[in-house]
């Protein structure tokens, strides 16, 4: 399907499958027993507007590319249009949707605000390890294209004014092919601990 990621086109034909189950399951209940068109009419009635749901949501879902030297409008629809900071992904992401990073260093703030971390919407994936080219997530390999989230602001190389965490995130969180380091979280509640990841929920 055009402009349909894989995800997408999986979750719809497994919808499609289990619909088509579903109708067989249906007539064959006819044959066996009257009452039982019922219960499958009542089935079909309610299982649908929920696989509707569930294909919808994947409909809704994108992938939003980070590529620091991108120098296109900066929507976030491909590596040559990639938002330059993750900051800017996370802030259009919201769930479902994943995040692509392109390899290197991506540290929370350019200032020297150390309470800004990488706050992840619930249930937005982040995914490293592109070079750059890539338009399936398999087609990646974080061994080779390392990519960084980094917390360390200020003075490079001096831990004491980096960023309380790398990350914040609650529930659905997922985090793949990435380093996380930098952190330091030295500070007074919540900033006493989880300078690399601190999850305030789920």
């Amino acid at each position: 399907m055009a402009g349909w990621n894989d995800k997408q086109q999986v979750c719809c034909q497994r919808i499609g499958f289990f619909s088509m189950a579903l109708e067989m399951w249906k007539k064959v209940s006819v044959v066996k027993l009257k009452s039982m068109i019922n219960i499958s009419r009542h089935l079909t009635l309610r299982v649908t507007p929920v696989l509707l749901a569930l294909c919808m949501n994947f409909v809704d879902a994108a992938v939003l590319h980070v590529n620091p030297a991108a120098t296109g409008p900066g929507d976030g629809s491909t590596w040559a249009n990639g938002y330059t900071h993750l900051q800017l992904a996370l802030a259009a992401a919201s769930s479902g949707d994943e995040i692509w990073l392109k390899s290197g260093i991506h540290t929370t703030t350019s200032a020297t605000d150390r309470t800004v971390s990488f706050a992840v919407p619930n249930g937005v994936a982040l995914y490293g390890g592109f070079a750059g080219t890539e338009i399936h997530v398999f087609e990646r390999n974080a061994t080779i294209n390392h990519t960084t989230l980094s917390g360390d602001i200020g003075t490079t190389n001096n831990s004491s004014d980096n960023s309380y965490h790398v990350i914040t995130g609650g529930e659905g969180l997922v985090l793949d092919g990435l380093w996380i380091t930098g952190g330091n979280a030295d500070g007074s509640f919540p900033n006493y601990y989880g300078g690399g990841l601190y999850l305030t929920s789920g």
